[in-house]
């Protein structure tokens, strides 16, 4: 089976505007360009809040700790992920549960469901395919376990709308 990746598009603008941006002297997370992209990326998935970090692995990280997952903490990834996803988890002195993929190449359910005592699943669409996650975010749901979903491969996918109170 094979699975196409997708290509970014650059143009020249784009080239111009980030040679505009780290030419102008401010920090990266800390300049009126990072503003008006955190309102825009806020307003398009229709959040009260949106905060740019440097990288995936500590925005994960901040999640766990907002979350209140720390020392000792059982927290569930796929065993296909970016090791961002587990580095996070090992940085917030949480254990990792590594979870099989099924044939989506996301956490499988009937894998995780094996596990008990577990306080946090980080689930992670993976390039373009969201797998059993509605059927996982539920199940977390019922069984008062936090659920983090890292979607980086997925902003401004969808494969259904959910109204869902965070």
């Amino acid at each position: 089976m094979k699975y196409n990746q997708v290509e970014p598009h650059i143009d020249k603008e784009d080239v111009e505007s980030v040679s505009n941006y780290l030419s102008s002297g401010a920090w990266i997370t800390e300049h009126k360009v990072t503003k008006n992209l955190e309102d825009s990326i806020k307003n398009f998935i229709g959040r009260d809040y949106c905060v740019s970090v440097p990288n995936g692995t500590i925005a994960i990280y901040l999640s766990l700790l907002a979350s209140g997952i720390t020392d000792g903490k059982k927290v569930a990834v796929p065993n296909l992920t970016m090791i961002a996803t587990i580095n996070a988890v090992l940085w917030a002195k949480a254990e990792p549960v590594l979870i099989d993929v099924d044939e989506s190449l996301c956490m499988s359910y009937e894998e995780l469901v094996k596990f008990e005592d577990l306080d946090a699943v980080i689930f992670v669409p993976l390039n373009g395919r969201s797998g059993e996650g509605e059927k996982i975010f539920n199940w977390c749901k019922d069984s008062n376990i936090r659920f983090i979903e890292d979607s980086a491969h997925a902003l401004g996918s969808s494969y259904k709308i959910l109204n869902v109170d965070l």
